[in-house]
This record gives structure tokens, sequence and C-alpha cells, in this order.
């Protein structure tokens, strides 16, 4: 009705409906979307001390010896192990998914040299990034970012066509009238624009969006499209 809404990441739409059919919603019938707040790209990272230098590097040792790596998530369906998945996929590579419970114990896990790469949220990364204890091969984005104008993307960097990204967006419910939706989208839009608020957003690796209902709505699609193979694959073998 306008008054309760939900700040909700793209696995409402992409990856619950499929993963956990038996959730009481289906946020592709029963949420309203009003405004994308943030598209949030995740980082390659690998141990420095693996001596692997790019994505090239990676997806070469990974067909040299099929089966030998694995990579880390924050737990069976997250987005680290979609993104991961994907890019084995897409990359036509092996390697084993292990499940932890929280992205923190990945990544203690492969600077500690029992895994050979994860996928990281440029928030959670960049701390390790600047540590020296985890290395960046590439951006999941389809662009780079400003933060980072020196890490190239993964599309770019042997894997062509790859983009996994996570957007954060506010919804009402279905039956919003779509009057208010447009009166709530354009409240949240201006704050997301004011100056102080892109740049906190910024600071912590997150492209603004601020877009329409509509544009939410047909970017929702989108990545249905991209990441519905990908998920189906991942609940089809349940690890």
């Amino acid at each position: 009705d306008g008054r309760t809404l939900l700040l909700t990441s793209s696995s409402a739409f992409v990856s619950t409906p499929i993963l956990v059919p038996n959730t009481p919603y289906d946020g592709r019938r029963d949420l309203a979307p009003v405004t994308a707040i943030v598209s949030v790209p995740y980082l390659l990272l690998v141990n420095p001390a693996g001596g692997i230098g790019s994505v090239r590097d990676l997806v070469a040792l990974a067909k040299a010896k099929p089966g030998s790596l694995n990579y880390g998530s924050a737990g069976h369906g997250s987005t680290s192990h979609l993104v991961g998945a994907m890019f084995t996929s897409m990359a036509g590579i092996e390697a084993a998914h292990v499940p932890y419970k929280g992205s923190a114990l990945a990544a203690a896990d492969l600077i500690g040299g029992r895994l050979q790469f994860i996928f990281e949220a440029i928030a959670g990364g960049m701390q390790h990034v600047k540590s020296g204890r985890l290395r960046p091969l590439g951006i999941s984005s389809a662009k780079y970012m400003s933060s980072l104008p020196d890490l190239p993307t993964i599309a770019e960097s042997g894997v062509p066509g790859f983009e996994a990204t996570v957007t954060h967006g506010i919804c009402a419910t279905a039956k919003t009238p779509p009057a208010l939706v447009a009166r709530l989208n354009r409240e949240f839009v201006a704050v997301i624009k004011a100056p102080d608020v892109r740049d906190r957003l910024a600071a912590i690796g997150a492209e603004v969006v601020a877009n329409t209902p509509e544009e939410y709505q047909a970017s929702i699609k989108s990545e249905i499209r991209r990441w519905e193979k990908v998920v189906r694959e991942v609940a089809a073998k349940g690890v």
C-alpha cells in the first residue's frame, strides 16, 4: 500500500524464486519496483603467493589442471557463489565450490592458501587488497570503476561477455497505486542523487543508479535472462 517498503537485492527476483521455491512470496509477482539505488560489482581475488597475475593466468591454470582449483563463497546460493559459477561456466573451466558461513571465512581461507580464488563485493574485498593479502585480477562489471581505474574488467581479460553485478533497490508491494509508486520514486531519486549520499555510496564501491520504475523493471528482466541458466544449474547441483 506504499506504507511498507523493502530494500532488496536483485536476488529477490533472480535467484530466490528458483533456489527457494517454497518461499511465501515471489518477487517477480508480488513486488513493485520503485527505483534501483546502486549496482555493486564483484572483485575476482587470488592469493599473491600463488603466482597468478591475471584472469588469463587463472583460466590457463584451471584448464591445465582440471578439477584441481577450489573457490569459496559466502554459502550455497549466495551471490558470490553464483558469480563464481557463472565465471567457471563462461570461462569453460572446472573448479570446486566450497561454501562458507560468510564471505569473511572464505577470504581467510584464500589468504591461508586453502582456496585458489573467490569473488567478493568491493566493500568487503578492498580491505584485503589494500593490505596486500589478496590480489584483484579483474572486476565483474561491464565497465571500469572510477575507484579502481587500473583494474580491468573480467570480460576484457579473457572471458568475453562476462558481467555480474548485484542491484540493490527499493520496492513496494505489487498493489501499490502507480501514482504513489511514482511519488516514492521522485522522493528516493532526489535523496540518492544528493552529493553527500552519492559520495558515501561511491566510497564503498557502489555505482549509483537512481532510475525510474520502468527502467528498474527492465533491468530486473535483463538480470533474470542473464542469471537464470546458471542459477538453475546451481539449484540442480545442490552444492
